[in-house]
């Protein structure tokens, strides 16, 4: 009997009610879960120190500032100056009279004079220069740039050069055709095919002027533009087109 007991005893955790053991199990996960909340963490999650130096910037500040008073101080000083420059060309003339007391009076009055007539007659040169210059500004006629008139040349000489392309490389395998058909086609042996380019060269083409280029022949005796020919042609037609387009 005894026995029975320190098994039941031992598979109920130590208890032998059901409702103890519950009890006793809820209240361990209770202290285990406020042992969880009042554990010291090993990382510090605290959000870091303010700066104010740094929130507000107080040498930037500053800086602009400084630099903004050395504008205002500036444009003051060239406010000054231009004030002081037309006070100087509104002052009226004064009359002979003042300027006469001393011995060499007239003849710093004379310079004076001068000088005064050539700073008017600089003046009004640049005046009459400024007026002309406007003139000139509002007659001229506007430029106008189609831009259609451009996209349009631009198509016909693409046009142009792929008709070029296109046709010289027509004329290329149009006389390779006609040779090989003269040669006998595919059916030929090594030497026929020897023949065929030999005879190629020499029945199809024909050294031009310069010595260098060759220029092929068609089967009736029309020549093929050469790659040479082609270049230049390309080249008249766009500086037509460029001519073109400086007269519009």
């Amino acid at each position: 009997m005894s026995v029975a007991l320190i098994n039941v005893s031992a598979t109920s955790g130590g208890m032998s009610s059901r409702i103890c053991t519950e009890r006793a199990e809820r209240d361990r996960h209770r202290k285990h879960l406020m042992a969880l909340d009042n554990i010291k963490s090993s990382i510090d999650n605290k959000p870091p120190k303010e700066v104010s130096h740094l929130k507000h910037k107080r040498k930037t500040k500053q800086l602009m500032e400084e630099r903004e008073a050395q504008i205002r101080r500036e444009n003051r000083i060239l406010l000054q100056k231009m004030l002081s420059i037309d006070n100087k060309r509104m002052r009226p003339k004064q009359s002979s009279s003042t300027h006469q007391g001393s011995a060499g009076g007239g003849g710093s009055q004379q310079k004076r004079h001068e000088e005064q007539h050539r700073q008017e007659w600089g003046t009004t040169s640049i005046a009459d220069e400024n007026r002309k210059m406007l003139h000139r500004l509002h007659d001229v006629s506007p430029v106008v740039i189609d831009n259609q008139k451009l996209a349009q040349a631009e198509r016909e000489r693409e046009v142009l050069m792929n008709r070029l392309s296109s046709g010289s490389g027509r004329y290329r395998r149009q006389i390779d055709l006609e040779v090989w058909k003269s040669g006998g086609g595919g059916n030929s042996s090594s030497g026929n095919k020897h023949h065929y380019y030999s005879t190629g060269f020499d029945t199809h083409s024909r050294r031009s002027d310069d010595g260098y280029s060759r220029v092929s022949m068609e089967a009736d005796g029309s020549e093929v533009p050469t790659t040479t020919q082609l270049i230049r042609e390309v080249e008249r037609i766009r500086e037509e087109m460029a001519g073109k387009l400086h007269r519009i």
